[in-house]
């Protein structure tokens, strides 16, 4: 039996030539499988916002009743998520970040606990809240 020795792969000599084309190319339609993940992460923060905003509608705290979630991202990833909550009324928005806050921060187990029953994951994500004041807000 013959012993085949195997050739390295060599690039095609107009790699040189067309190079930023293919780095373009890479560009345009890069590896599918980052896309699904980032299409998977949108979902889960589409479905952690939904819920937030339906525990936060029936908590019994009128100052986090009257929260309205903004925007759920990931930070850094999925293990970990910023929850951004905006004040939905001017009384609300008086009210100290201080204190919005600090009842977050309270009742942030059972935010927790409600994200883990609406969503199909091993473990529930870690959620942090961030209050955006009038200024901080979007159009």
């Amino acid at each position: 039996m013959k012993y085949r020795k195997s050739n390295p792969r060599r690039p095609m000599p107009a790699h040189e030539l067309f190079e930023d084309d293919l780095a373009n190319a890479q560009e345009i339609f890069g590896k599918g499988h980052r896309r699904k993940h980032d299409r998977k992460l949108q979902q889960l923060c589409r479905q952690v916002q939904r819920t937030i905003g339906l525990s936060l509608g029936e908590c019994g705290d009128d100052l986090l009743r009257d929260l309205m979630v903004e925007s759920v991202t990931p930070a850094p990833d999925a293990t970990r998520l910023m929850v951004s909550v905006l004040p939905a009324s001017a009384e609300t928005a008086a009210a100290n970040v201080a204190e919005i806050n600090a009842r977050l921060a309270r009742v942030a187990g059972r935010l927790r606990h409600e994200v883990a029953l609406a969503i199909t994951r091993k473990r529930a994500p870690e959620l942090l809240f961030r209050v955006l004041g009038a200024q901080e807000v979007q159009p």
